[in-house]
């Protein structure tokens, strides 16, 4: 019996690869995949390393966080297509949506590391310098609950401790439904610098064999 598990079970981002499990999409092929319930997001590059874990659907770069230069592990194929990662701004800013040169000036929330790498790669790609613009990366609130993390750029708002976040579409989705925030930045429909959209991907890691 395989074992299959997914960053999170909330995000639509991964929802192919839960799909397959609970559809028998595996079973049909020969293959016996149980689904593990859990955070994958923390707990599964670790369970693969530690040889209970063979299947992880996640951002296309998560394996490669216990297996350097990906050796041990390989991906399988993408749950979806283009980077999934949007940037949401407050819904009172008067600016035009896709102005990156709108950010300058601002405080923008985003999860570490791998996301927040992500949005200093697009900002320094489309010419904004940290400094000399102004623009400062702020970490979420420390005080939310693990099941509330998909509020963490909203309550970085809420709470006076930034102006943008960097996350997910249902996270934006989220601060839209709220009136917290509003869409800036969707790097899947071309916005952002060019080339964008590939940073970033949802795919399923395997176990490789050797």
């Amino acid at each position: 019996m395989f074992r299959l598990l997914v960053a999170d079970l909330d995000s639509p981002s991964y929802f192919v690869a839960l799909a397959a499990v609970e559809l028998g999409c595996f079973k049909a092929e020969g293959i016996e995949v149980e689904l593990v319930r859990d955070y994958g997001a923390e707990k599964g590059p670790v369970l693969m390393k530690e040889g209970t874990l063979h299947f992880l659907g996640g951002p296309a770069y998560i394996a490669s966080r216990t297996f350097p230069g990906w050796q041990g592990v390989k991906l399988l194929c993408a749950l979806s297509q283009y980077s999934y990662w949007f940037l949401a701004v407050r819904a009172d800013l008067d600016v035009k949506r896709g102005d990156i040169g709108a950010l300058k000036g601002l405080r923008i929330s985003a999860s570490l590391p791998w996301p927040e790498m992500g949005l200093r790669y697009m900002l320094a790609e489309a010419g904004v310098d940290l400094v000399r613009d102004k623009v400062s990366i702020v970490p979420p609130p420390s005080n939310l609950p693990a099941h509330f993390k998909g509020h963490a750029g909203i309550e970085a708002i809420r709470q006076g401790l930034a102006d943008a976040y960097w996350g997910n579409g249902m996270r934006v989705a989220l601060g839209e439904k709220l009136g917290v925030a509003k869409l800036h930045l969707d790097l899947r429909r071309g916005d952002g610098p060019p080339g964008a959209r590939w940073y970033n991907f949802a795919a399923l890691g395997i176990i490789s064999r050797r």
